[in-house]
């Protein structure tokens, strides 16, 4: 609707003159913290996003991941929610800016050091100090990166987000000041270098306007000192439209440059004065060709230096930086706040601080027209430095505006340049411009739909940002797409709000959903023979013909005993329309079948595609007639139909009837009869006239399935079918079938993840599992032990981890898994402590900024994945062992443990401790403290472990043992610990007596 005139009239009614109730500031900040970890906990930069959160970026030197890592915090608008997050690699990482992206995330810039040369992530760099873009959701979470970079040292210092979904870059480069521009996906559109005059340019900030200015502001190196440098760059294609120097008689530097006007530019920094004495200034620029329209210093008698200007929304200026101007001849810093009219004249200042040092090096005016510092402050840590926070004032009520706002809604961004998915998320550039001279603040977009929508709008209300008096702003209004949302043209319509009033027209969009139809996999196969004994060499092609990218992708290959392959490729992505082609070779061990079936499937198993391969004209025979190969003109070939041992993860299968009828496929090209066919039964041949009437035949006598009801016994049972006539003998490969009508069987999944810094966890899982499946005796507790052990990097990534817990549920739903066996899941690696407090491992591809991507959740990715499989379980971690792992870790681990009631868990260490390893044990302290229980359980002490002497070996009494032996080895590791050791464990209401060894 549009606005009538009636509006303008009853808003101008209620116009006052606002600068008689300007803002003030208080002798004392009305609010403050300081966060960090006592550390040099700096906060460089803040900002606040469509929701009204703010966030506050810098650095720690004592991080979490190694070296100084970025320091993160979000909080409100009253500084009284705090949840901070430390984001790194293994090297020196920090933040300088931080802006919210069209899109609504936070954008972070600053830098990052090379990790070491073991990290898995050390190839994405360039040098040893690279840029370092991240995207990060609104809760914090990183959701993506973009290193950038030469093998000078890089840093960026800001970062701007653009319509197209690009990314406007500034910064350093070695000694040359750096500009770059990307594309949505990270590609370098344009990057430019600086170098005045040859001479080390720094750049400390930069401003993009919206006629496509990016305006860049340091200094040069000279001979003579530091001289203030301003350099404009066209950001459409990197042309430099002008650089100059300024001040050239005293030492100076641009620190902050901000957009004052449409025709001017402002920056501040510090300058060195006539008398030794560093001052602050406010230098205003032409923001057509740099040229100066005024000069202004700010400081006192003592040293001042002024970090950054704002334009507030009454047109005012606020400076925030260091002065030791409070006292005269002090030593110390504090935080220097300063209000000036718009040319730089003082109106108000207050020092903030303590006795220590204080500084503050940001100031942001929220929505609400309140004014937030930040920065460091050493009050209450004693040569260490907090990030500071200081809530400077109380919101600032401004009347609605008597012109009504112009609101012009700009094409909605589409990465596919045609339609948003379901499930994504996408941005609708949105200009605003206030005509009148009043500025404005509290004001909001609220959006509705104009048609059906399925699902419930995500975003009904956006808030934005303080609106200065004749200004045009560039906002981005988040949009949402839900993953069940319809494909088709959606029309919203959107207005500005001040308060309850609307204060613009409605304006309508439209926002196409579409659906990429999912991946599909198809799989082609090259076969060239090898000939005289080499191996057979096969070219498998994986080629998505969908419109969706697959993720994940591995191959899967199934052999017959009488050839040897590879079980399992990795290929990865593939994105649609492409190609992915990996080479293997096969070699003949034995006589007999020789075919390859080979299963492509994404990381879920929700795409996949199947191919057998017949290679019995192309693999070397190898003495009797293999199966499916032809003698001469003679053919013969037997396989099993069913039960099928390529439609079972194990080689033996598990069957809970005292009988098992089985089917095998013969072809030949001379005919099948009944006596040519018969069953080996645990390796003894066949006997002349077996049974034959039980023997059913299907088909032709060139093509038979035979058919038989065969009894099991207790235990392993090895069937074999032979196949006899003209053509010659075939037989198939061994069908392995186990009966444990009274006794459970064992299931063992052990994950030893490679890590950087910790030698043993391979060791730790590779022992475990040998240890605990080698020591079943044949007539032991359990009818049959089934192991799978995950320790090269491919198997425990995350994704790795994942499938194969998933292949335990694929085992259950094949009734492999019977709810009288117990399920072992150990897991050797780092443990970790997740933003929310949730007990996390370390996977092989771990990336601590991207803490939920490369580590599972414990509670919710083991433990919970696997409560559909109904059976008895026992969960071992041995974990937190890193010296570099938090303080937290073992509280979050412990803690978590003792809240489970329906769960048995072995843990290494209680709250407030470390796990430790030693290359005395080659082992964690745990894991060796559980070998030597199953080690003196086979000797003559054996009662030490069994406390009631059953010749069986429970959860409680292992425990038992295990939390009376680590302590006393991790009393003589040396050096000497920093904390001691002592197992946790948790058991389930009904798990008395699970046994886990018997003699």
């Amino acid at each position: 609707m549009k606005l009538i005139n009636l509006y303008a009239l009853t808003t101008g009614l209620l116009l006052v003159t606002y600068c008689a109730n300007a803002q003030k500031l208080p002798e004392e900040p009305l609010a403050e913290i300081q966060t960090g970890q006592s550390g040099e906990d700096i906060a460089e930069d803040m900002a606040e996003n469509w929701r009204g959160d703010l966030a506050v970026v810098g650095s720690t030197s004592r991080g979490e991941n190694g070296g100084s890592d970025i320091f993160f915090l979000l909080t409100d608008k009253e500084l009284k929610q705090k949840k901070e997050r430390y984001i790194g690699r293994d090297g020196d990482d920090g933040a300088r800016d931080i802006s919210v992206a069209l899109d609504g995330r936070w954008l972070v810039a600053g830098y990052s050091t090379q990790p070491a040369k073991k990290s898995r992530t050390r190839s994405a760099y360039f040098g040893g100090k690279d840029g370092w873009l991240l995207l990060l959701a609104e809760d914090g979470h990183s959701e993506q990166e973009f290193i950038v970079g030469s093998a000078a040292d890089d840093e960026l210092t800001n970062a701007f987000s653009l319509a197209d979904g690009g990314y406007l870059l500034a910064g350093v480069s070695g000694f040359q000041a750096w500009a770059l521009r990307l594309d949505a996906t990270g590609k370098t559109i344009w990057e430019k270098k600086i170098q005045h005059n040859a001479m080390p340019t720094i750049v400390h900030s930069a401003t993009f306007t919206l006629d496509n200015r990016l305006y860049l502001a340091g200094y040069v190196k000279e001979k003579k000192g530091d001289r203030l440098w301003v350099a404009c760059l066209d950001a459409a294609g990197g042309k430099l439209l002008f650089e100059r120097t300024y001040l050239k008689e005293q030492e100076s530097a641009g620190l902050d440059i901000t957009t004052l006007d449409e025709h001017t530019i402002g920056i501040t920094g510090w300058i060195n004065s006539r008398k030794s004495r560093q001052d602050g200034f406010l230098l205003r620029l032409s923001a057509a060709n740099g040229e100066a329209k005024g000069w202004y210093p700010l400081g006192g008698r003592e040293n001042d230096l002024l970090r950054q200007v704002l334009r507030l929304h009454d047109d005012r200026l606020c400076f925030v930086g260091r002065s030791k101007s409070f006292q005269r001849g002090s030593r110390r810093n504090r935080a220097w706040v300063l209000m000036s009219d718009g040319k730089g004249g003082a109106v108000q200042e207050r020092f903030y601080g303590s006795k220590m040092n204080d500084e503050a090096n940001d100031v942001l005016q929220c929505s609400d027209g309140s004014l937030i510092a930040a920065g460091f402050s050493s009050q209450n840590v004693l040569k260490a430095e907090q990030a500071y926070l200081l809530k400077l004032t109380e919101s600032a009520r401004t009347y609605p505006p008597s012109v009504p706002i112009s609101i012009k809604a700009q094409s909605v961004y589409y990465p596919n340049g045609q339609f948003i998915e379901p499930g994504r998320r996408t941005f609708l550039p949105v200009l605003l411009h206030n005509p009148s001279k009043e500025g404005l603040t509290g004001l909001h977009i609220e959006v509705e739909t104009a048609t059906d929508f399925a699902s419930p709008l995500p975003l009904k209300r956006a808030v934005l940002p303080v609106l200065p008096g004749s200004a045009t702003q560039l906002f981005g209004l988040p949009l949402f797409v839900a993953e069940n949302e319809r494909p088709g043209a959606h029309l919203f319509k959107i207005q500005v709000f001040h308060g309850k009033r609307a204060v613009s027209d409605e304006v309508v969009f439209t926002l196409q959903v579409g659906s990429l139809s999912a991946p599909s996999l198809a799989i082609t196969a090259e076969v060239v023979p090898g000939g005289h004994g080499q191996p057979t060499a096969i070219k498998l092609s994986t080629r998505n013909e969908g419109n969706g990218t697959a993720q994940g992708v591995s191959m899967f290959v199934s052999t017959p005993e009488q050839l040897q392959a590879p079980q399992e490729l990795y290929i990865g992505e593939i994105p649609p329309g492409t190609t992915r082609t990996k080479e293997i070779a096969v070699k003949r061990v034995l006589p007999g079948d020789a075919w390859l079936k080979i299963r492509a499937a994404d990381a879920g198993f929700q795409h996949e595609d199947t191919l057998v391969i017949n290679l019995s004209d192309v693999v070397e025979a190898a003495g009797v007639v293999e199966q499916g190969k032809a003698s001469g003109a003679n053919q013969l070939t037997a396989i099993w139909l069913s039960p099928n041992p390529d439609q079972f993860e194990k080689t033996e299968i598990v069957w809970h009837e005292n009988e098992i009828s089985i089917s095998v496929k013969v072809v030949s090209n001379k005919p099948v009869e009944r006596q040519h066919f018969c069953i080996e039964i645990n390796g003894q041949p066949c006997e002349t006239g077996q049974k034959m009437d039980e023997v059913r035949l299907q088909g032709t006598k060139y093509s038979r399935t035979f058919q038989q009801k065969l009894p099991l016994r207790e235990g392993k049972n090895t069937f074999r079918a032979v196949v006899t006539n003209a053509a010659g003998r075939s037989q198939t490969e061994p069908l392995q079938i186990i009966y444990s009508p009274r006794k459970p069987n064992l299931h063992i999944v052990s994950i030893g993840v490679p890590s950087v810094d910790l030698k043993y966890t391979v060791n730790d899982a590779a022992q475990f599992a040998r240890s605990l499946a080698g020591r079943q005796p044949t007539d032991g507790v359990f009818q049959a032990v089934f192991t799978d052990t995950l320790l090269r990097d491919e198997e425990t990534t995350k994704t790795g981890i994942l499938k194969s817990l998933r292949r335990l549920q694929y085992r259950y739903a094949d009734r492999q898994i019977s709810s009288n066996d117990l399920l072992v899941v150990f897991i050797s690696s780092h443990g970790l402590n997740s933003r929310t407090g949730s007990f996390r491992i370390a996977t092989s591809d771990f990336d601590s900024p991207f803490l939920e991507e490369t580590s599972l959740d414990f509670e919710t990715e083991v433990v919970n994945y696997l409560h559909a499989i109904n059976c008895h379980k026992l969960f071992i971690v041995d974990a937190c062992k890193s010296g570099n792992a938090s303080q937290n870790l073992g509280a979050s681990m412990a803690q978590w443990a003792q809240m489970q009631r329906e769960l048995n868990l072995l843990v290494s260490c209680r709250a407030n401790e470390y796990s430790y390893e030693d290359d005395q044990w080659q082992n964690g302290a745990f894991t060796e403290a559980i070998l030597q229980a199953f080690d003196v359980f086979d000797s003559p002490r054996s009662a030490e472990v069994d406390l009631d002497n059953n010749q069986r070996v429970d959860i409680e009494e292992l425990f038992r043992f295990v939390e009376k032996q680590v302590p006393q080895l991790v009393a003589t590791k040396r050096p000497k610990t920093m904390t001691s050791q002592h197992p946790l464990m948790v058991r389930a209401g009904d798990s008395a007596g699970t046994v886990l060894l018997g003699k």
